[in-house]
């Protein structure tokens, strides 16, 4: 193993160690990106000792592992089902996944059913974090900004991580079950009565590079709710963003923003599920759920090319795919989110909104269309 001696006066609000009670703790994902830099690092702070035991293939059978990627829900779930396809590898092995306090707090400590790994909150103590044989870090599975030869996510984490042999089946995500409280509530509410089916759109997603603009939007739910008369429309949505949308009141078209639990219930009623490159498609991958979603920075191959039942729309303008990741910039108090060249900060993918909203709507309705087919149902016109 390489080791290397950090310069003592290194900054530890940029090395992400904070101190808690006088005890130190690191925040993996900061800790990630600094060892980045390095190969097999160890580092010292004080009197702190910092190691990187890399996990790159080796057996897992009785040993412990940590895996951290503690950014949005859409990484959550793609980790876990990285992590089940190690276990299925190494069914012996004990593996703790680190993700943010938030998730932890709202969807994965409360699960009732048995999860298939430990959890670690982002901050993890260092005398606990030098008692795993092996540390896996996802902080860099992300695609290269405007690579020509970008691969499918789940391709190169499987290589980096020497996983032998992977099956279109571990190249999915992974979600817990939901509480049994929590699905009867999202059920009662939201699929009983007269509406026959149910299509789960999500508008926006993290930042506007993914998401669909609001002007669209409005005109994409017209056409949608003229032409699926029998569905119900569940808009995942805050409550601070859906004012931008200016929807009119339709019947049958709810706004929706009851919580990650919810959301995975939710989709797993639905009849398909439409939205930006973000959490709810990876939910739908995970659950064998049809999807329709709409790229432009991104391409649909870098993420959800495994997902069974997952049809999109490439938007290719002479720019796309750019991969131009968000960038958040914090200056007097006020946060904005940059990434997409061609357009002003914080405004929306110009990919996204060349997109005309009857080419989707077209798209959504011929998958319903199929699927109704399929189940020997009426085609709709």
């Amino acid at each position: 193993m390489r080791i290397v001696q950090f310069p003592l006066n290194l900054d530890l609000k940029e090395m992400g160690v904070s101190l808690k009670g006088g005890v130190p703790y690191v925040c993996c994902d900061s800790i990630a990106r600094f060892l980045h830099r390095f190969t097999n690092g160890l580092g010292v702070v004080s009197s702190a000792v910092l190691y990187s035991r890399p996990y790159s293939g080796q057996s897992l059978n009785g040993k412990r592992l940590v895996v951290y990627r503690p950014l949005g829900w859409g990484d959550s779930f793609i980790t876990a089902g990285v992590i089940k396809a190690l276990l299925a590898r190494w069914p012996s092995a004990h593996i703790d996944f680190s993700v943010t306090r938030k998730q932890r707090a709202t969807l994965w400590d409360p699960c009732p059913f048995p999860l298939p790994f430990g959890m670690q909150s982002e901050l993890i103590p260092l005398q606990e974090w030098d008692t795993y044989d092996y540390h896996l870090c996802g902080e860099h599975w992300c695609e290269e900004d405007a690579h020509p030869g970008q691969g499918n996510i789940y391709d190169s984490i499987f290589y980096h991580i020497g996983l032998p042999d992977p099956t279109p089946a571990d190249k999915v995500p992974w979600v817990p079950e939901v509480n049994p409280a929590i699905r009867a509530k999202v059920r009662e509410e939201f699929f009983s009565g007269t509406w026959p089916h149910t299509l789960v759109w999500q508008l926006t997603a993290a930042t506007p590079i993914r998401t669909y603009p609001p002007e669209k939007a409005r005109e994409l739910l017209h056409l949608l709710w003229k032409r699926l008369p029998n569905y119900r429309f569940l808009m995942i949505c805050p409550p601070d963003q859906w004012e931008a949308f200016h929807f009119d009141a339709l019947p049958g078209v709810v706004r929706c923003f009851d919580g990650m639990p919810a959301l995975i219930e939710m989709i797993r009623n639905s009849r398909l599920v439409l939205g930006p490159d973000s959490a709810a498609i990876h939910i739908a991958g995970a659950l064998g759920i049809p999807s329709f979603s709409y790229w432009s920075s991104f391409h649909p191959d870098d993420r959800i090319k495994y997902y069974p039942g997952a049809s999109h729309w490439f938007q290719k303008i002479k720019c796309s795919p750019c991969r131009a990741h968000e960038r958040y910039d914090e200056r007097d108090g006020k946060v904005t989110i940059t990434g997409c060249p061609l357009t002003a900060c914080g405004d929306y993918c110009a990919g996204l909104r060349s997109i005309d909203p009857e080419v989707i709507a077209d798209q959504v309705v011929g998958i319903i269309a199929d699927l109704n087919a399929e189940e020997g149902g009426e085609k709709r016109t």
